[in-house]
C-alpha cells in the first residue's frame, strides 16, 4: 500500500509589484514556485487518487479473504 504524501512546497503569492527591475526578478520567481507547487499539486491529486483505489484495493482483497477464510 501507498502512503500519501503532502504537497511539499506552499504556495507564495508575489510580495512585490513589478514596478523595479528587481521586483521584476521577484514576480518571475515567485511565478516559477507557483509553477512547481501547481505540478507538486497535482502530482499530489495523483498520488491521493493512486492512495485511494489501492485502499480500494485492500478492503476487497480483505472482503475475499475473509469469505475465503
Amino acid at each position: 500500500s501507498t502512503t500519501e504524501s503532502t504537497p511539499s512546497t506552499t504556495e507564495s503569492t508575489p510580495s512585490t509589484t513589478a514596478s523595479t527591475p528587481i521586483n521584476t526578478v521577484n514576480h518571475c520567481i515567485n511565478a516559477v514556485y507557483h509553477c512547481i507547487y501547481t505540478v507538486n499539486h497535482c502530482i499530489y491529486t495523483v498520488n491521493h487518487s493512486i492512495y485511494t483505489v489501492d485502499n480500494g484495493i485492500n478492503a476487497v482483497d480483505h472482503c475475499i479473504n475473509t469469505v475465503n477464510y
